[in-house]
């Protein structure tokens, strides 16, 4: 099949990327290599030494803000990841993101800080992009216009463009390979204010929490594949329904990065109107993706979502234990969770008309135990793994399935007992949806059918008719 064809030839370390004759070996990165092999050596070696400045700098006192500079995936990734894992953030540290040529935001920025405490992280492959250079060059003449005087020691490169950096007066360096793409860099040196954030030992756990999702996605079958099926269904449902758009919905503040990143992820990756040969496509490719956290989505456009003209499959992101103390906060934001959910699938008839919902309306529930580095490296795998059975297919990447089985375990418990509805949710085996090869054109010969049900960790099972809500 050509889907397993792709992605074998991708760990193999061929040159898919055929428009610029790289390979494409991420994965690497995140532990996937073998010993001896001179990538993995590399990556090994390049990892060990910025884990060892990661955690000078995080034991060093005089340093409490940390500044990175970059754009695109040297931004959106460690951006995200930082911001979701607050709760295992190490005190005594600020860290902060500077992206936009507008320099509103880099001068919002540096308005508080010092010279004396600050370090800036410059990322960026070629040391050359636009955005991030216009920004470090700013940056340095702040840092002396306020007294700085050590370059060397308040200015790290995350680059493979030592020359330029070292003419720009930088002297510790850390760079990565160019078959790593931006929007998959942040296993890389892009990570490093990750790593300074969560510290070495974090850092490793969020390695082995990807890799553990690459290893399912290169041994598992398809019919049990979780980055496969998704994305199959994207096709279905970008091409068979014509659904335009995709809603990102995390349940949890923490994640409120994860709308802009996935954006990037996928609509760069699979937004395109030619095939791999450069042949134009006859069929759309990658949906658009937005998003906003819950419950602030509700009161903007979750109205447009349930009764509307336009079917917008929605994507939830919830954490089952809190990472506060304060009372009955998580239980009304999983109580809002839930009901959403099973609200777009069931809906709720109105005569009148102006409150009706008509339901069967696709939705995704992935579920989490907590929010830590390897739980979040699994679902990120999880959802951008997904691009490449989408790609391969020539078409875009999703991670849309329905909240069958939330719906059903909510129907039976009250708000206070979501955490039953979770367990049940999330302890139920899921089944197959879909046999080998014929996965897309089994979707495609049913074009009556929308809705369909998740587990906890997003597994797809058979899709049912319009209107229909499963019996108990």
């Amino acid at each position: 099949m050509r889907l397993e064809a792709h992605r074998d030839a991708m760990f193999a370390g061929e040159r898919i990327n055929n428009t610029e004759d790289r390979a494409v070996k991420h994965w690497l990165l995140r532990g996937g290599g073998t010993r001896g092999d001179a990538d993995s050596e590399a990556v090994r070696e390049t990892l060990e030494a910025m884990l060892t400045y990661a955690e000078q700098v995080g034991a060093d006192t005089e340093i409490t803000d940390v500044v990175n500079i970059g754009i695109g995936g040297s931004d959106l990734g460690p951006q995200m990841a930082v911001a979701a894992l607050d709760a295992h953030v190490i005190e005594g540290k600020r860290f902060h993101f500077v992206s936009n040529i507008d320099g509103h935001e880099l001068a919002r920025v540096l308005r508080p800080l010092q010279p004396r405490s600050t370090l800036f992280l410059i990322a960026s492959k070629t040391f050359t992009t636009l955005e991030t250079m216009t920004n470090a060059r700013s940056a340095k003449h702040w840092f002396y216009d306020k007294g700085g005087t050590d370059t060397a020691r308040h200015f790290a490169a995350l680059t493979t463009n030592v020359e330029a950096a070292r003419a720009f007066g930088i002297s510790t360096t850390f760079g990565f390979w160019d078959w790593v793409g931006g929007r998959y860099s942040l296993w890389s040196a892009i990570g490093l204010p990750i790593a300074i954030a969560i510290g070495a030992p974090g850092f490793r756990k969020l390695l082995a929490g990807a890799e553990a999702m690459d290893r399912h996605f290169r041994e598992q079958p398809l019919e049990r594949n979780l980055p496969v099926r998704p994305g199959l269904l994207d096709v279905w449902y970008r091409n068979f329904h014509r659904f335009g758009s995709r809603s990102i919905a995390p349940y949890h503040s923490a994640l409120r990065r994860l709308p802009a990143y996935l954006q990037q992820l996928e609509m760069e990756s699979n937004g395109k109107s030619v095939d791999a040969g450069g042949q134009p496509l006859p069929f759309d490719t990658s949906p658009v993706l937005w998003g906003e956290p819950g419950t602030n989505g509700q009161h903007a456009y979750f109205q447009m979502l349930h009764p509307g003209t336009e079917r917008v499959p929605v994507e939830f992101i919830a954490v089952r234990e809190p990472a506060h103390e304060l009372p009955a906060h998580h239980e009304l934001l999983l109580a809002n969770a839930l009901a959403q959910s099973q609200a777009l699938m069931q809906g709720k008839p109105d005569s009148g008309g102006h409150r009706d919902f008509p339901g069967n309306r696709p939705s995704t529930f992935f579920l989490l135990d907590a929010l830590t580095p390897a739980s979040l490296a699994r679902c990120w795998r999880c959802t951008s793994t997904a691009c490449s059975p989408a790609g391969a297919c020539g078409a875009s990447t999703a991670s849309t399935s329905g909240a069958w089985s939330w719906a059903r375990c909510w129907r039976r418990t009250s708000r206070s007992g979501w955490r039953a509805a979770a367990s049940k949710a999330s302890t139920r085996p899921p089944r197959a949806c879909c046999g080998g090869s014929a996965q897309v054109e089994r979707l495609a010969a049913k074009p009556g059918l929308v809705g369909n049900r998740c587990w906890a960790v997003g597994l797809p099972t058979p899709i049912m008719p319009p209107g229909k809500v499963p019996e108990e």
